[in-house]
């Protein structure tokens, strides 16, 4: 008689929580680009933003903090730069694959 033993799941290690959580930011800042995007002619919020994007409002504003030091979004006034939207509308045509590579390098 064949046993099988049912195996455990083994804990992420060091490497994979930071990868995963590389994944997540870069996640994030895709979808701030897009939000951004689509939002362009209208008033919104940082709170709005976070909602739409189903992360929190504190992750929202680090997250624009971190595109505005790319010189993708002007953080105060919650709005895309030329920069910014240049990549934003270039990302939206993109292939999943580029769009992950796009999210790597935003994280990083």
């Amino acid at each position: 008689m064949n046993s099988h033993r049912p195996t455990l799941p083994t804990p992420l290690s060091t490497s994979s929580a930071a990868a995963a959580a590389t994944a997540a930011r870069g996640a994030l800042l895709l979808g701030l680009l897009d939000a951004l995007l689509r939002l362009a002619e209208k008033s919104t919020s940082v709170g709005d933003l976070g909602l739409a994007l189903g992360a929190s409002a504190t992750d929202t504003a680090d997250g624009l903090l971190v595109l505005e030091r790319r010189g993708l979004v002007d953080a105060e006034r919650l709005r895309l730069t030329l920069t910014g939207l240049a990549a934003a509308s270039a990302l939206r045509g993109a292939s999943e694959l580029h769009r992950h590579r796009a999210a790597e390098r935003l994280a990083a």
